[in-house]
């Protein structure tokens, strides 16, 4: 297993009370991040895991982020993007 994380999830710029999601050059920037790991030749073979603090907002805009790279870079659909973090009980993920 390789553990990695990034401030990414914790970038967005609140206008009022809200938390995200993040902008698009958020979402550009974690996709070539994310990409950079799927083909390090150091890391072939391993299940990479990405992860964040527990904080709710955190953790939302991190889904966000995930389900963003799985759709834009590895050209899965949205709902199948989408299943994983539905499975999660209970959701610790905020509404947007």
């Amino acid at each position: 297993l390789f553990y990695f994380s990034s401030w990414m999830q914790e970038s967005y710029v609140p206008f009022n009370s809200d938390f995200g999601p993040v902008n698009l050059s958020a979402v550009v920037r974690f996709c070539d991040f994310m990409q950079e790991k799927m083909l390090d030749r150091r890391l072939r073979g391993r299940h990479l895991v990405y992860y964040s603090d527990a904080k709710q907002t955190h953790t939302s805009n991190t889904a966000f982020l995930l389900g963003a790279y799985l759709v834009l870079v590895q050209k899965w659909t949205p709902e199948e993007a989408a299943k994983p973090f539905e499975a999660i009980k209970p959701s610790p993920f905020k509404p947007f």
